[in-house]
């Protein structure tokens, strides 16, 4: 694939994004501005990304998005959980949780006040 830059692009990454948040349907939006560009969804997704924006669309095999583990490590060493992790660099939190898995490192839990239950006397 190609690498783009934004100034190649007949669109800014500003106007796909506001393009993709104003779409009835994001998911397929992300196909029509591909097509108006003349280029592959994975450059959209990729400015997309640019701009902050999550989306819901799966990339194609092969097309995966580079995870930087490093900041990953960082962030769980602050004792951040998975879910924390993953909303800060924009990943899924299966993907956080199976990089902990494969290290054999226990997820951080947040603290919260315990839930009371019931039938229990206080």
């Amino acid at each position: 694939m190609t690498a783009y830059k934004e100034d190649a692009l007949p669109m800014t990454d500003q106007e796909i994004a506001q393009s993709y948040r104003e779409a009835k349907n994001p998911a397929y939006q992300v196909e029509i501005i591909a097509q108006l560009c003349g280029v592959e969804r994975e450059v959209i997704l990729d400015a997309l990304e640019r701009q902050g924006v999550r989306t819901a669309c799966k990339r194609r095999p092969g097309a995966a998005r580079k995870v930087n583990y490093i900041l990953v490590a960082e962030l769980y060493g602050r004792g951040a959980n998975d879910n924390e992790i993953a909303r800060q660099l924009g990943l899924s939190p299966c993907t956080v949780n199976n990089w902990r898995n494969e290290r054999g490192l226990p997820p951080h839990r947040k603290h919260s006040v315990p839930r009371s239950r019931k039938g229990v006397a206080k």
